[in-house]
């Protein structure tokens, strides 16, 4: 009966979010101030009466909502603990004859931890309960019970003397009789929990390991007699994942089937931070304890249990939500309003809703027939590759409306199992200048206010839903003062809570702005090259995003860049500043992104979001010198193969991106937008007509200017970025001249200027103008075949985009037994080989090498990664 009122009330036992597991140097101010919800620790500092935590210490673990449960081994005995008399060993650490009976010999892989006959009634008498005593009345909540599984061993006959082992064997002991071993454990575990809940109502009992005993008790009498179960190296054994754990971790869940909190311990941080193997084996861990509706606790792989693991402490507030499925893979979204007008038949207005360009929905309906020139087929054609989306990006301005939304066409989206983004940008640039505090502390009220009314907004909208405050925050007059860094996320942290009152499975977010210096000719910012990131810049807003670090789920970061702008530091004037692609470090942004994507997540612990990038392709002639943009000055599609190249090299490295911490992307707009900011500063001038992916012939500059359905797909040779983004085609991007890539097998050799190959040490070429016979004159073979597991250099007038294949190659094959070898279609693993010295790859117009010595040169940047369509040239 006991047992069936467990399970039927097991929400009212302790079910911890998070815990700590630290049996050593347990700093009670560090442990009350963060976000585990259960401790486990030692009842002393160093085992010694002395040290013994006290009652006011517990109870600033309690004050911050903390439960504690007291380590206790029950199977062995530690020579450290206040009641082990030495007198019981002898010169070689054996048991001495004054030893008592229960003492048994050395835990050899623990020294100092002694075997104990537990089922001796001297055993819990004598030590166990005045143990528990001193517990109890210090304060501590439960105990946590180790050595569980001694039963195994006093069963087992291979540990007795007369078998070949170290122990006596004594007339009661269990030998070979695992059923009474077990029997015995269980009813020393009743015996302490009827004790301590007597004791002390409440009391938890938390066994460690040891599961398979349950497989003993008949009547369900260890159940009873427990609340929890704690368990260690379930999913890994140090940094190698546990093998044919299938049945244990079934053992398992039926702790919980039976009402039971679950703690898991996994000794997977090698100590090497949050990024590459050991984040990723950490955050599998904690998701494999998550599905199994275990809590987890990653722990250093040293064992020691001396530190409160940081990587543990900075995701314990964030367990539930790093498991969500957003954060399990790799999405590409879409900016856009909902409405999107084009111009009727008529002359009046009609809206297009994103929403039914993102779902399955009828696009030859009569309303949207209305519009002017309207092309069903090719909405089709965008419907087919934006359906493929995995969220929708939408923008709350200060000001905003519900009328701008259809709340059931969002909720179709959702039903669609698409995510909802608001950008929820009310301050925006209002809070620069000397009087930013001022301005806000003016607007709190208004804005705090707006903030429950956004949290009313969404509150019934079924799905996952997430808010992004201040996205383009990026402003010195708060990030320049810790006063006005506090002040502001104090008010920031209100409104979340507000959000969060209103719907309580929101995500949030907050969006700084990527700024700092971007040349990569010079290096100031911590890394090789600015192009590769400003960490002097991005340490700016940190102090704001530490004081709200427990209130946000994931942090969004943003990438803005144009071939001109205006000269801000000649505001209010309207002068712009034109930027070549090495001072704004283009080759480098996918690698930027990276790197502002990993500074963030290894300081919070946090999935980062590119929340929405552009890279408008309009450039700028100053022809007159007047520093302004005159009629005539805009060049249309100067950096449109930038544009495609950035995105697909986004799309093509999701997997590195994601294993930096970055869990997706969005473009900034779907289609351009005439009238973008007008009235506003508009920092990119006219680029800000051109940030979408889609163009369309409306007139910039004029505000309510329509569309008609004159659009174009942005893109190269009849290939889209839509293509690219948002189908599961694959595809090359190949710049104007040389370029080292892999080639797919039916390549059509004549688009290119020139295809030459290598291969048993002898070059194959394809060049316009050249016969087979003129090659070979200059002993060059022709090539008429590709081979897809070769490199081939590959020569073109223009920027280009070709249909690719994924198929990984067998490296082998491409190889030549010794020398140098031009292959493709492998990836990094691939090359992680001692016997290949060198690798070099061509990569945008810069060498990248790698070698077996690990010698790092100045000149080129190391190979972090290979891609299957680039070419390698590699020495064996």
């Amino acid at each position: 009966m006991i047992r069936i009122l467990a399970i039927l009330f097991f929400p009212l036992i302790l079910f911890s979010q998070s815990f700590l597991y630290q049996l050593q140097n347990l700093d009670i101010n560090e442990t009350a101030n963060s976000n585990f919800n259960l401790v486990v620790t030692s009842y002393s500092k160093d085992g010694s009466l002395d040290e013994a935590y006290t009652i006011d210490e517990l109870q600033k673990l309690h004050d911050t909502n903390k439960t504690v449960l007291s380590y206790m081994s029950i199977g062995e005995a530690g020579d450290y603990e206040y009641y082990f008399d030495q007198s019981w060993l002898d010169a070689d650490g054996n048991p001495s004859p004054t030893a008592p009976e229960w003492l048994g010999h050395l835990n050899p892989n623990w020294p100092g931890d002694y075997k104990i006959r537990y089922w001796y009634d001297e055993w819990f008498e004598d030590f166990l309960k005045p143990y528990l005593d001193r517990i109890i009345d210090n304060g501590f909540d439960g105990v946590y019970l180790d050595i569980i599984d001694a039963y195994e061993y006093w069963a087992d006959r291979d540990n007795y003397t007369n078998y070949g082992g170290i122990e006596t064997l004594l007339p009661n002991d269990p030998i070979d009789d695992e059923n009474r071993s077990a029997y015995l454990m269980i009813e020393l575990v009743k015996k302490i929990s009827d004790y301590a809940k007597s004791k002390k109502p409440g009391f938890l009992i938390y066994p460690q390991n040891g599961a398979a005993i349950i497989n003993y008790d008949a009547n369900g009498s260890y159940f009873d007699a427990i609340d929890g179960l704690g368990i260690e190296s379930l999913f890994y054994v140090r940094d190698n994942k546990a093998i044919e754990n299938t049945e244990r971790v079934k053992l398992v869940k039926k702790f919980l089937d039976n009402g039971k909190n679950v703690i898991v311990t996994d000794y997977v941080d090698d100590g090497s931070g949050f990024k590459g193997e050991n984040r990723k084996r950490i955050l599998d861990f904690i998701k494999l304890c998550k599905d199994n509706g275990f809590t987890p606790y990653a722990a250093d792989i040293n064992q020691t249990l001396e530190r409160i693991n940081p990587i543990a402490k900075g995701l314990a507030a964030h367990l539930d939500t790093i498991t969500q499925p957003l954060f399990r893979k790799f999405n590409i979204g879409i900016g856009s309003g909902q409405g999107i007008d084009f111009e009727a038949v008529d002359g009046s207005k009609v809206w297009l809703n994103v929403v039914d360009l993102m779902t399955p929905a009828d696009l030859n309906i009569s309303y949207y027939n209305n519009i002017k020139d309207y092309n069903l087929t090719l909405f089709e054609k965008i419907q087919s590759r934006l359906i493929n989306a995995d969220s929708l990006t939408l923008w709350i301005v200060k000001g905003w409306q519900e009328s701008w939304f259809n709340k059931a066409k969002l909720q179709t989206l959702l039903d669609h199992n698409k995510t909802i983004i608001f950008n929820y940008w009310y301050f925006g640039d209002t809070i620069g200048g000397d009087n930013a505090i001022d301005l806000i502390l003016a607007g709190k009220d208004e804005y705090l206010e707006d903030a429950s009314r956004l949290g009313r907004f969404i509150a019934d909208l079924n799905g996952t839903v997430a808010v992004v405050m201040e996205p383009e925050f990026n402003k010195a007059s708060i990030t320049d003062s810790a006063e006005n860094s506090i002040l502001f996320a104090s008010i920031l942290k209100e409104a979340m809570k507000r959000i969060r009152a209103q719907k309580s499975d929101v995500l949030l977010s907050i969006c700084p702005m990527d700024t700092g210096i971007r040349s990569s000719l010079t290096s100031y910012g911590g890394y090789k090259r600015d192009s590769l990131g400003d960490k002097n810049e991005w340490s700016r807003f940190l102090p704001v995003i530490d004081e709200l670090k427990d209130e946000l789920d994931f942090i969004t970061i943003q990438e803005m860049v144009g071939q001109f702008t205006k000269d801000s530091s000649k505001f209010p004037s309207d002068e712009l500043i034109s930027y070549t692609k090495d001072q704004l470090g283009l080759k480098d942004l996918p690698k930027r992104i990276e790197n502002f994507s990993s500074f963030l997540n290894e300081r919070y612990y946090l999935p980062v979001l590119l929340g929405y990038i552009t890279l408008p392709e309009t450039g700028w002639r100053d022809l007159n010198g007047n520093n302004l943009y005159d009629d005539g000055e805009l060049i249309e599609d100067l950096w449109l193969d930038e544009s495609v190249a950035l995105y697909h090299r986004l799309k093509r490295n999701a997997k590195s991106l994601y294993e930096h911490g970055l869990f997706g992307f969005s473009p900034m707009a779907l289609f351009d937008d005439p009238d973008h900011d007008l009235g506003g500063y508009q920092f990119f001038s006219e680029n800000e007509y051109h940030i979408g992916i889609i163009a369309t012939d409306a007139t910039n500059g004029v505000a309510g200017t329509p569309r008609s359905a004159h659009i174009t797909l942005k893109g190269l040779n009849g290939i889209s970025i839509l293509d690219i983004l948002y189908s599961d085609q694959p595809y090359l991007f190949l710049d104007g001249g040389w370029n080292l890539v892999g080639l797919p097998e039916i390549a059509d050799l004549s688009q290119f200027s020139a295809v030459w190959g290598y291969k048993n040490s002898e070059w194959f070429a394809n060049i316009n103008g050249f016969s087979a016979s003129e090659l070979e004159s200059y002993g060059i073979h022709q090539l008429d075949t590709i081979e897809p597991h070769r490199g081939y250099w590959v020569l073109t007038d223009k920027a280009m985009l070709i249909p690719y294949d994924t198929n990984r190659s067998n490296i082998d094959d491409c190889l030549e037994s010794t020398g140098w070898s031009l292959c493709s279609h492998i990836e990094t693993e691939d090359i992680e080989r001692s016997d290949l010295s060198f690798i070099w790859k061509y990569d945008r117009g810069s060498w990248k090498q790698r070698n077996s010595s690990n010698i790092l040169y100045d000149s080129f940047d190391y190979i972090e990664n290979i891609y299957l369509d680039e070419g390698v040239w590699i020495r064996k």
